[in-house]
């Protein structure tokens, strides 16, 4: 997984995810800024910072975020899930963005699909995917992603989710 873009939404008034406002946004890799080349080498993305000024709680709003999908997708929700609603997050509105591997193929950039998932406050995500690189229309993905992780039977960290659907988990 490449992550490209992390985008708090519009989010209610007087409501932000600990120290990140509505508009918050991060730039991982910009593909079309920075030549395709850039993506096939390695190119870590690193936090720095003085203390308390939000490099934990980026982290913290990815976590949650994938975390929050993996609850909209299992088939089994423990019994303390009972009020969960997709609709409603920590990170109330997000646009994430990123690369991903197509299952069963060699790795190189013609095999990636780009990956979108919004969420609008009170609203439950969307997923959509496309090829990449390319301009192909986006493809909603609850016909192809949820088909994937239907045999998935309990919540773990996210990680799980995304090995299941992507068959591994490519962090670059």
């Amino acid at each position: 997984m490449k992550l490209l873009r992390f985008k708090i939404g519009n989010l209610p008034e007087g409501t932000q995810f600990r120290s990140l406002y509505s508009g918050f946004e991060i730039l991982f890799h910009e593909p079309e800024v920075e030549g395709m080349d850039t993506l096939g080498q390695f190119n870590p993305f690193c936090f720095a910072g003085l203390n308390g000024r939000g490099k934990s709680n980026v982290l913290e709003a990815l976590a949650t975020i994938f975390s929050h999908l993996e609850c909209c997708v299992a088939k089994f929700l423990p019994k303390t899930f009972v009020s969960f609603r997709p609709e409603v997050c920590a990170v109330d509105a997000f646009i994430v963005e990123y690369l991903i591997q197509r299952p069963n193929s060699s790795y190189s950039l013609d095999n990636f699909d780009r990956i979108t998932v919004s969420k609008k406050s009170g609203e439950a995500p969307k997923m959509y995917r496309s090829t990449f690189p390319s301009t192909d229309k986006r493809k909603n993905l609850p016909e192809t992603f949820f088909k994937q992780v239907k045999g998935y039977r309990g919540i773990g960290s996210w990680e799980i989710i995304f090995t299941r659907y992507h068959r591994r988990l490519l962090i670059g």
